[in-house]
């Protein structure tokens, strides 16, 4: 709809940037599974995925006051690479962190918290986008989510260094 009506692109071009972003989050979830799985601190990725996503977010921010429809495909294809493919990271996560006898209702707690977010982050778009005339508050809000996203990952590494750096902190807590 933002290419569409904010950047007009063609019906078909506009729909392209929505099946760009996800054939590149089909094959990004693969990648980031197989990635993810061999980095041994899943903030690392988190933090990847997080910044990603905002940046793509910023791309299609900028791209209707510069009449730059070129950010509408990078930014459709970063969102594919991060936003979409995140899922697998975070799951990778929950069960690297999850006792053995708790996985399956803490995997469901989390799938359902996830396909929320898919069907509740869309219509929640359309809202702000009905709500302001703007999709320059819209594309605020994604940013929004995903830089406190960001933060939250690098804290968490901050709070492993400290404690590698001073196992005696790690026995303490």
């Amino acid at each position: 709809m933002y290419s569409f009506e904010q950047l007009d692109m063609s019906v078909r071009a506009a729909g392209l940037t929505a099946a760009l972003a996800g054939g590149v989050g089909l094959v990004a979830r693969m990648a980031w599974g197989g990635a993810a799985d061999r980095v041994r601190r899943p903030s690392t990725p988190l933090l990847a995925l997080a910044t990603a996503s905002a940046v793509a977010a910023c791309c299609l921010l900028v791209a209707e006051p510069l009449h730059a429809p070129a950010l509408v495909w990078a930014g459709a294809a970063l969102f594919g690479a991060s936003g979409i493919a995140a899922n697998v990271v975070i799951m990778l996560a929950l069960m690297r962190a999850t006792p053995v006898h708790a996985v399956g209702t803490a995997s469901g707690i989390l799938a359902v918290g996830l396909y929320l977010g898919f069907a509740a982050g869309p219509l929640g778009f359309g809202l702000i986008v009905d709500h302001t005339g703007s999709y320059r508050t819209a594309w605020l809000a994604v940013i929004g989510a995903n830089v406190p996203a960001a933060a939250l990952a690098i804290a968490r590494r901050w709070q492993r260094r400290a404690r590698e750096y001073r196992p005696e902190a790690a026995r303490e807590v």
